[in-house]
């Protein structure tokens, strides 16, 4: 994956350096901490949150490579195959 940082690690300052405004930033962030918390270490159950309750369209693409490759950050495509993108909403 392209980030250095798995998404537990992933600080304000992260966010900001993505693109982010400050004032945004802390409550993307607060709401990231609070996705972490009930997903645990699901990489797709935490994408899926961040994905559809986090992320907007308006958001810096940056931020958006940001959240996907820290999601994923640890996830081995040898033996679990290519990271989800896109997981349908029930």
């Amino acid at each position: 994956m392209d980030s250095d940082l798995s998404i537990e690690f992933v600080k304000e300052g992260d966010i900001v350096n993505a693109g982010l405004a400050q004032p945004d930033a802390r409550l993307f962030y607060d709401h990231l901490r609070m996705i972490i918390g009930e997903t645990g270490s699901s990489p797709p159950q935490t994408w899926q949150k961040i994905s559809q309750e986090l992320l907007r369209p308006e958001h810096p693409y940056h931020l958006h490579q940001l959240m996907y490759y820290s999601t994923y950050r640890t996830w081995d495509i040898a033996t679990q195959g290519p990271p989800i993108a896109w997981i349908p909403t029930p």
